[in-house]
């Protein structure tokens, strides 16, 4: 994986709290007490790292500090949707994640969760 390292995954879920969707599921077999075979339980790491990259300010991994969307900034600013869908999808190619997917991936969620067919992200 190009994108987002599995390590700074690994840091950025440490800082979150155990309800957060981004937790690390590892199934762990021990003997006497001590850990003999630990196994990573990796769920859908699209969704996982999408939501980490938008969590993101640039500066927050060391690895590559100009990735992340700064999204806190648009809280208050006068930016258009256009402005903020460009951030978003520059932020997306830099860590080499399909944006495209991710936006229908995220309507037919929102679709299932919702029950109706209309709701469209542009």
């Amino acid at each position: 994986m190009k994108g987002i390292a599995l390590t700074t995954l690994e840091q950025k879920m440490a800082d979150n709290t155990t309800e957060s969707r981004l937790d690390l599921q590892v199934q762990v077999t021990t003997v006497g007490g001590l850990i003999t075979r630990g196994i990573v339980m990796l769920d859908n790491t699209i969704d996982q790292e999408a939501s980490l990259l938008l969590q993101l300010n640039q500066g927050d991994l060391k690895e590559d500090p100009l990735l992340g969307p700064n999204m806190l900034k648009y809280i208050r600013s006068n930016a258009t949707k256009s402005e903020i869908l460009s951030a978003i999808k520059i932020q997306f190619n830099r860590a080499d994640l399909n944006f495209d997917d991710f936006k229908n991936r995220m309507t037919m969620m929102l679709n299932k969760s919702t029950n109706e067919e209309d709701i469209t992200v542009n």
